[in-house]
């Protein structure tokens, strides 16, 4: 893959390349995250991936110049084969915030619903989005920082369904439900259809499910419609 720059010095990208070759990252920067494709890190106010070597997905550049100019994604500054540059963003995960025992609140799932329905409209499935790749920034806006797994498809419509289960999905293992304690107890075991009319560009009816960014289920049915970003 060659190099491609995005407004980013020249010396800072030798810099962090260097590092990032030498596995210096480890002992001098903070360790933000680290996924399937690779390991992030905080340096000079950025967010850097490195990739892992046996691993041969390393598009997810190309989602986020898809996505460049949209709020809910972080600016990519550069990325080659090795490494990828964008904003770091400045804020906590939803699931630091479960964690430390705090509720969120329903316009944080209004502000995932309205991100994934921009996606939809653009033809780009949001896969694989959970707790530990979606931020609150110091805006209190909700920032999806990994598209590793999102998709380009010009069949939208086939995952309508789908894109219900996972928003559903989220809101329950965000502990949006606001429910009596009995009532929470009793939707927990039961599978329910919802004609909800907020789910305006997807379909009226669904079935939760227990949210999982591994489902053998899942991965089958949309590797059938994947397309190559070398196509785009």
């Amino acid at each position: 893959m060659a190099p491609q720059s995005f407004s980013l010095d020249p010396e800072l990208v030798g810099y962090l390349s260097q590092m990032a070759n030498n596995e210096q990252l480890q002992q001098k920067h903070l360790l933000l995250g680290e996924g399937l494709s690779g390991k992030v890190w905080e340096v000079e106010g950025y967010a850097i991936k490195v990739y892992k070597e046996n691993y041969s997905e390393k598009d997810d550049f190309r989602m986020l110049q898809r996505l460049d100019g949209h709020a809910a994604f972080p600016k990519l500054f550069y990325a080659d084969q090795h490494m990828m540059v964008t904003e770091k963003v400045d804020g906590v995960t939803l699931a630091q915030i479960r964690q430390s025992g705090e509720k969120l609140g329903m316009d944080i799932y209004q502000q995932m619903e309205r991100n994934v329905e921009d996606c939809y409209r653009q033809g780009i499935i949001a896969d694989d989005l959970h707790l530990n790749n979606l931020m609150l920034d110091r805006q209190n806006k909700v920032r999806i920082v990994d598209v590793g797994r999102f998709e380009v498809t010009s069949v939208p419509q086939y995952y309508r369904d789908q894109l219900i289960e996972d928003l559903d999905g989220l809101k329950y293992h965000a502990g949006l439900f606001s429910f009596s304690s009995k009532r929470k107890k009793h939707r927990r075991h039961r599978r329910h259809s919802s004609s909800s009319s907020r789910k305006r560009y997807y379909s009226s009816s669904s079935r939760r499910r227990h949210y999982s960014s591994s489902s053998d289920h899942h991965r089958r049915r949309r590797r059938r419609h994947r397309r190559s970003y070398s196509s785009s």
